[in-house]
């Protein structure tokens, strides 16, 4: 099985353009100098023998620490990983006799490309480690590099516990080079913590001065969390979350980097960040002297140290379990030989990732994490947008290596080969599955909102990750635009296409997509609820991370609270936390019918607690505002969806709530305020994720893709944006 302490990774395919004004900057050449025009077309004449001459490759080898050299890092024992990378003896030699044949600007040309192309290389040998870290549950604490870290001695380790994976010599000089030149070594020490990835080599703390590289260090950002650091880059014009949203840190970015929703909090804690017009807005004068920032409006100029506000959304909860008393479970005997069936949800928020037994269903292993494409936006029209402005592969890219990262995680929890995984299912809305697809998302965010394909498809894991098992993949249908294939996989799961009783499914989330109707037909639609139920737009909201206000009560005119994990002090409030925040402020009179917070709270807002910083959390009369807008959405799709079906609350047999959110949701508060009707009372039913549920029924029936089908032909889809009904109920639904 690959992982263990003597796995070794080999690297040689690597997709790298160099640019030439970058090259010839890096010489001293510039386009308003006399030599331009003769470097440039020397560059140009000497691209393909170059590529021709470089042979690149690098070498991962885990292993753990034995002492053969001085490091006050390492201990004996301590896992760590050896990396050689290179470009060959070929590129060498052609430099060489470049400069013997008197071919000095083509010389100086191909050895800066050689130096550039190897630089590069770190960018792929890097997501490498970090997908085996993945794989091992780990991080990495350290990056050594001789001889600023270690020992030049030290690259002979490096090179005894590579240097066997390569088709060609290297050998070591008496001073311990390698040679041939453009060969690097270096020694990853690894940590026990994930979110750790302290491996970029650090420009400035290298003793080479005379790299042309140091023209344009990068600026290093320390992110302080809990106790220990993780150090990630800035470059150029780049601003400090583009720079965190390649690592594993997530800061919320509502509005995908805009700087309008305040909610991409940090505090500089060592260096200087200049104060934005958005930090003004979004901070007060004490808070701007401590340090507060908005991550997406900070460009540092220097090195700096900062904390994330509201603690690392990383860390988000997400549901993966399914929990439905009434589901008839029809499980054909021997469908399959012995093995294992992947599901995975991909969510706007959060990815879950379950792996069953092919015969029985039963759960063995449950993986969840954050959609690290929320760094570009909350909801499904920030992530649409920032794909049609230009970031389509970088959220392919994002979602491609977050699935082999739960996959890997998901298998090793359990020490399963990956050889005994039969299929892999995947559901999610239409837009995350575009972008898991590589597909255009420029027709879903306009009129008339057309996919691109809606249809089944199927593929192998290879075609994403070449070298893994051969596994196939399916990707689960959907229904339309907006009502994607999680809801059809939640209708399969809740097995409305078979129900002789009228039920009512609604998925709660910045879009709550909902149906109603039995075997005999159904009716969808998706209301725009905003993402105040998921932190979004309330002024101290945060997603479901440890720490964020989840429960509260009102004694005594004091707020008694419970936070995700028991955390204190918090951190924040999460959509739960404002919900029943409303419900007890309903109920002790502090706001009246309309949402109105009384005095002495208008202006300033009621006391929650206090945060770690000191601040208190306060739910302010926007934030009451806010909630007013998701829950009169959601209430108001609800009665068109009755009326257009032609029935009352009262003739509904069962109502099922999906998704992370309704999961973990007070349902008597929530009525208390109105997000359903009266009539609803013991009819809910909270029953997780549907969606990854319905992924492994796909799978494991061999009648569900039939009924898949079935349920996606008969179900008709109405459109509430633009229904008048809908505008009127959604003004008058907006009072508690």
């Amino acid at each position: 099985m690959e992982g263990g302490p003597d796995y070794r990774l080999k690297i040689v395919k690597f997709d790298i353009n160099l640019k030439e004004e970058q090259i010839l900057y890096r010489l001293g050449c510039k386009k308003d100098t006399l030599q331009w025009e003769e470097w440039s077309g020397e560059y140009r004449s000497l691209t393909a023998e170059f590529m021709e001459r470089i042979h690149p490759f690098a070498v991962l080898k885990f292993d753990t620490f034995a002492d053969e050299f001085v490091c006050r890092e390492a201990a004996a024992g301590r896992p760590l990983c050896y990396c050689l990378s290179g470009l060959g003896r070929d590129i060498v030699s052609f430099v060489e006799e470049l400069f013997q044949t008197g071919h000095y600007i083509r010389g100086l040309l191909a050895d800066a490309m050689a130096d550039e192309y190897l630089f590069r290389m770190d960018h792929t040998i890097l997501k490498g480690l970090r997908e085996e870290c993945c794989n091992r549950m780990q991080g990495v604490k350290q990056r050594l590099m001789a001889p600023d870290g270690i020992p030049m001695e030290a690259q002979r380790s490096i090179l005894m516990k590579c240097g066997t994976e390569l088709g060609e010599e290297i050998r070591l000089t008496k001073h311990y080079m390698f040679d041939p030149e453009k060969t690097l070594g270096s020694i990853f020490l690894l940590s026990d913590k994930l979110e750790e990835f302290n491996a970029v080599h650090s420009c400035q703390n290298c003793s080479n001065t005379e790299c042309s590289r140091r023209k344009d260090i990068m600026i290093e950002i320390r992110v302080d969390d809990g106790g220990y650091e993780s150090m990630a880059e800035c470059r150029e014009g780049e601003s400090i979350m583009d720079s965190l949203s390649r690592g594993r840190y997530m800061t919320s970015a509502l509005c995908g980097g805009r700087g309008i929703c305040g909610k991409c909090g940090i505090r500089c804690m060592k260096g200087w960040l200049a104060v934005t017009d958005a930090d003004r807005r979004f901070f007060t004068e004490k808070e701007l002297n401590e340090g507060c920032r908005l991550a997406c409006t900070a460009y540092p100029a220097d090195n700096c140290t900062i904390q994330i506000l509201g603690g690392n959304e990383g860390r988000i909860e997400a549901v993966s379990t399914f929990s439905y008393p009434g589901r008839k479970e029809s499980v054909p005997a021997g469908i399959e030989p012995a093995g294992y069936l992947a599901g995975i949800d991909i969510g706007t928020t959060t990815l879950a990732f379950q792996l069953a037994d092919s015969r029985t269903q039963a759960s063995v292993s449950e993986y969840t994490a954050l959609n690290r494409q929320r760094a570009y936006g909350a909801d499904v029209i920030t992530r649409i947008l920032a794909s049609n402005g230009g970031k389509r592969d970088e959220l392919t890219q994002m979602i491609r290596e977050d699935i082999r990262a739960g996959m890997n995680a998901l298998i090793n929890n359990k020490g399963i080969p990956p050889s005994q995984i039969r299929h892999v299912a995947v559901a999610g809305n239409t837009a995350m599955l575009h972008l898991l697809m590589g597909y255009s998302c420029e027709t879903l965010g306009i009129y008339p909102f057309k996919p691109v394909s809606l249809d089944e498809t199927r593929l192998l894991y290879t075609d994403w990750y070449p070298g893994e098992e051969a596994v196939p993949v399916t990707i689960l249908p959907g229904i339309s635009a907006y009502t994607g294939a999680d809801i059809a996989a939640g209708l399969l799961a809740c097995q409305l296409d078979q129900s002789d009783r009228l039920c009512l499914f609604v998925d709660i989330g910045t879009n709550a997509e909902m149906a109603i109707g039995d075997r005999s037909g159904l009716l969808c639609a998706s209301a725009a609820a905003g993402p105040a139920f998921e932190g979004g737009n309330i002024s101290r909201g945060t997603g479901s991370i440890p720490g964020a206000v989840s429960q509260a009560a009102i004694r005594q005119g004091s707020v008694v609270y419970g936070t995700i994990g028991g955390i204190r002090p918090p951190c924040g409030i999460c959509g739960t936390g404002v919900i029943e925040i409303a419900a007890e402020l309903l109920k002790a009179g502090i706001i009246d019918r309309t949402g109105l917070l009384k005095a002495p709270y208008f202006k300033t807002g009621f006391p929650i607690a206090y945060d770690g910083n000191n601040q208190r959390i306060n739910i302010v009369q926007k934030d009451i505002r806010e909630l007013q807008l998701a829950k009169s959405a959601i209430r108001s799709g609800i009665e068109i969806l009755m009326k257009r079906y032609g029935v009352t609350a009262g003739r509904i047999d069962t109502v099922y709530i999906a998704g992370g959110f309704g999961y973990h949701m007070n349902m008597e508060k929530a009525a208390a305020i109105g997000l359903f009707p009266g009539e609803f009372s013991g009819k809910i039913q909270a029953v997780g994720n549907s969606s990854l549920k319905g992924a492994l029924d796909y799978l494991a029936d061999p009648a569900a893709p039939v009924r898949m089908k079935k349920l996606i032909h008969m179900a008709r889809e109405i459109h509430l944006s633009n229904d008048e009904e809908f505008n009127e109920l959604y003004l008058n639904n907006m009072n508690f």
